[in-house]
């Protein structure tokens, strides 16, 4: 399998606003997950008011990022 060269960042450059920064969290957290050599870490969602995602990022730390139902991928 080839090597990409793209830096993980790269990954998020194809939505921008809640959801891209709700990628982002999710490429960070992996990436030190692996820096540290182990990891474990659950991702959830509900639906919250007004049709907005409420994802959370859990591990170590949690994260909770809320995404509006208009930049959701069609």
């Amino acid at each position: 399998m080839a090597q990409s060269n793209s830096p993980p960042s790269d990954l998020t450059n194809v939505h921008q606003g809640q959801l891209g920064n709700a990628i982002a969290k999710i490429v960070e957290v992996v990436a030190d997950g692996l820096r540290h050599g182990h990891f474990e870490y659950s991702i959830s969602c509900k639906i919250g008011t007004g049709g907005r995602r409420e994802m959370t990022v859990a591990g170590g730390l949690s994260h909770k990022i809320t995404i509006p139902e208009s930049e959701l991928p069609r």
